[in-house]
C-alpha cells in the first residue's frame, strides 16, 4: 500500500495520509498521529535493510503504519 504525506498538522501531531488512486490502492484520505509513523525498510541480499530514497518523479515518501491496530479515521 502506498501512502503519500501530504500535510501535517503541527499543533495537533496529526498526519494526512492520501493512499494511491485505484487500481493500485483504495485512493481515500486517512489521519494518524506522527509518532506511529516511520521509514520503511527495503531488503536484498546485496544490500541488506536500506530506507528507500524518495525520488523527485514519484513526489512521495515511503513510510509505514507502526501502531496498525488502531481504526483509521477519515480525514476532513
Amino acid at each position: 500500500m502506498g501512502l503519500e504525506l501530504s500535510s501535517i498538522v503541527a499543533w495537533q501531531a496529526l498526519i494526512q495520509i492520501d493512499l494511491f488512486p485505484p487500481p493500485a490502492g483504495e485512493g481515500s484520505s486517512y489521519e494518524a498521529s506522527s509518532k506511529d509513523f516511520r521509514p520503511s525498510l527495503s531488503w536484498s541480499l546485496d544490500n541488506g535493510w536500506i530506507v528507500p530514497i524518495p525520488s523527485v518523479i514519484d513526489n512521495h515518501h515511503p513510510c509505514a503504519l507502526v501502531d496498525q491496530t488502531s481504526e483509521p479515521r477519515e480525514f476532513h
